[in-house]
């Protein structure tokens, strides 16, 4: 927009030469667009001046600067942390980088970036609820052994002189009735294993009953045993006394029911007192 321009009445006077005032120029203020437009500067430098600051600074000291920027690029440490087991998982714990992680019916296997000093690493592996599951040790060849196959989180710790608190004590029973001896491991009052073992000798059976049961637990002692179940037969003589002993053995976390073929086996964490009364039941004795 023009300015405008006020001119004033003038008298020529052809005296001395004296400074004369022809018009003034009729200027507004712009006081209020003049703050606006420095506060604009101001909040535009509060706004860069991080920016600004760290440009300074790698100017004025690239060295220190290059070290603090590796520095906020190391991964953070994940000691502890769980994550989701897969093969694009990365656990960093104290600068060793544990990566390529592969879930096997029986194993993890994984990689290490420094197999230095493992002494105290454990894996420890959660389901898919996040409940744990086991702690395991990490050794030098990346691989951890797993009893339980259902699992879907996973996590790395440092545990100074751990106690494995999942180990279960441990009790045997023997139930006996005549030839047959049944051998239960129960781990806090739930079954786990049960051993077969028969004893027969020629003077307790007539030959013809001795040699078909013979041939039976040989036959079952040859053949290729289901996964948990394994079998051996041998014989014996003791004092010119021709006889045999069969062992089954049967680990139950392993074995399916259907292969067992025992009505004494009973099932996987079957309670301690409820076997015993079975098995009291049949005319066995136990202790």
């Amino acid at each position: 927009m023009a300015k405008k321009v006020n001119l004033k009445n003038i008298n020529i006077d052809n005296g001395e030469l004296n400074p004369v005032t022809i018009g003034y120029l009729n200027n507004r203020k712009k006081g209020p667009f003049l703050m606006i437009f420095v506060f604009a500067i101001l909040i535009a430098l509060l706004y860069y001046m991080p920016q600004v600051s760290n440009y300074i600074n790698q100017y004025i000291n690239p060295s220190a600067y290059q070290d603090n920027s590796i520095n906020n690029n190391t991964k953070a440490e994940e000691k502890g942390v769980i994550k989701e087991l897969k093969s694009t998982t990365t656990i960093n714990v104290s600068n060793k980088v544990f990566s390529d992680f592969i879930l096997n019916n029986t194993n993890i296997t994984f990689k290490i970036s420094d197999t230095n000093s493992l002494d105290n690493y454990y894996l420890i592996t959660y389901d898919n609820s996040k409940t744990m599951l086991e702690t395991l040790p990490i050794t030098s060849n990346g691989q951890v052994l797993i009893s339980k196959n259902n699992v879907s989180y996973i996590a790395i710790d440092i545990i100074e002189n751990y106690v494995d608190k999942t180990e279960k004590e441990s009790d045997l029973v023997s139930c006996v009735k005549d030839a047959d001896k049944y051998e239960y491991t129960f781990e806090e009052d739930k079954l786990v294993s049960v051993k077969y073992e028969i004893e027969m000798t020629k003077s307790s059976l007539n030959e013809s009953s001795y040699n078909e049961n013979y041939e039976k637990f040989s036959t079952e002692s040859g053949s290729v045993s289901p996964n948990g179940i394994t079998t051996e037969i041998s014989t014996t003589n003791e004092n010119g006394v021709e006889g045999f002993i069969f062992i089954r053995t049967i680990n139950l976390k392993e074995a399916s029911m259907v292969s067992v073929n025992d009505e004494n086996a009973f099932s996987y964490e079957a309670l301690k007192d409820d076997v015993l009364n079975v098995m009291n039941d049949k005319g066995y004795t136990c202790n």
